[in-house]
């Protein structure tokens, strides 16, 4: 666990941000979300500002900035392509158990 913590301490800080961020943006615009949790990256960046690697107020900046965009992605593709977010959803069929929609059987 400690070496987990530790080696990323001798990455650049630009490269720690960069890959933090587009983890953070992709986690709040639910691209990959579900497999690299942003909480866990925010945590990771918090401890690694703490050691010193990465300066606090620049990381915290850019993953304020990267959560904003991600969550205006998200926001664009649902207004876009509607509650499927373009899967092939209908988002004009009744949900099942409304309106007068036979179950075909």
């Amino acid at each position: 666990m400690h070496d987990l913590l530790t080696s990323p301490q001798g990455l650049p800080p630009l490269l720690i941000q960069v890959i933090a961020a587009m983890i953070v943006a992709g986690e709040t615009a639910v691209i990959f979300g579900l497999l690299v949790p942003g909480e866990a990256t925010l945590l990771l960046v918090g401890f690694l500002a703490y050691a010193g690697t990465p300066r606090l107020v620049p990381a915290l900046l850019v993953m304020i900035v990267a959560a904003v965009i991600g969550d205006t992605l998200a926001y664009r593709v649902g207004r876009r392509h509607g509650p499927g977010g373009g899967r092939g959803c209908d988002a004009t069929a009744p949900a099942a158990g409304e309106g007068s929609v036979s179950p075909g059987w």
